[in-house]
């Protein structure tokens, strides 16, 4: 299978939160929505619930994220829901578009360079998530170093595993086989399974706050599941930190 990596340099994000302010907890306590749709940094979980409800509140949140970089752009939206500070359930739309270049190197590759044009396309995928806090209070609990820690699954379903790409002139000369299909991926779907701890450790340096988080995944899921899922030749889950 063809390794293929891509990297997310910049995200420009946009968060509504239920609310004008900050409900109740500290501002930034719920993190950032991640371009799955799970609350914490840009690409990684963390063990904080979305939003800013308290344990006896439930808050929603909504996002829309956009990457442009020369040979691709992603565009990402989705909702999530924190419930009681303890559980989160999101969705997730992801839009890659990869530019005629790309699309053409794939095909030239496979061809030998006898097909070296092809047009723009686009990968499409859902993700449904749910978080679950196990212990720990990574923010209030200050008197002691344990980090707060949650449990998470992530559902992915890819809707362009089978759709055709086309050269210049509309010919498809590898019907239903999309981008993951053709570098090898097995799957149109997968489970990734995390845990993440996390630790704010306030006004611990010179007066500044602290984070630290520590995420693990198990997943089959290439490039995020961008590109499909596991491969003919290896169908096993893998550990990711």
């Amino acid at each position: 299978m063809i390794k293929a990596k891509l990297f997310f340099l910049s995200f420009c994000l946009f968060s509504f939160f239920s609310g004008a302010n900050t409900g109740s907890r500290l501002t930034a306590t719920g993190g950032i929505t991640g371009f799955e749709g799970t609350a914490g940094g840009g690409i990684t979980p963390w063990a904080f619930i979305s939003g800013y409800g308290s344990k006896e509140e439930i808050n929603g949140t909504a996002n829309v994220q956009y990457l442009h970089l020369n040979d691709y752009t992603l565009t990402t939206f989705g909702a999530s829901l924190g419930i009681y500070d303890r559980v989160e359930l999101s969705v997730q739309r992801q839009s890659l578009d990869i530019s005629s270049g790309i699309t053409s190197n794939v095909f030239s590759l496979l061809t030998d360079g006898a097909i070296s044009a092809a047009q723009s396309t686009r990968i499409d995928m859902d993700i449904v998530s749910a978080k679950v806090k196990i212990l720990g209070d990574g923010v209030f609990n200050q008197r002691t170093w344990v980090p707060q820690v949650a449990v998470g699954a992530q559902y992915k379903k890819h809707r362009d595993f089978d759709t055709t790409l086309l050269l210049p002139d509309g010919t498809g000369p590898l019907p239903n086989q999309g981008v993951a299909r053709i570098l090898g991926a097995k799957d149109d779907s997968g489970t990734d399974f995390f845990v993440s701890a996390t630790k704010l450790y306030l006004g611990h340096i010179s007066g500044f706050n602290l984070l630290t988080n520590l995420t693990a995944r198990y997943t089959k899921a290439n490039t995020f599941g961008l590109l499909g899922f596991a491969s003919e030749n290896d169908d096993s889950y893998k550990l990711e930190w």
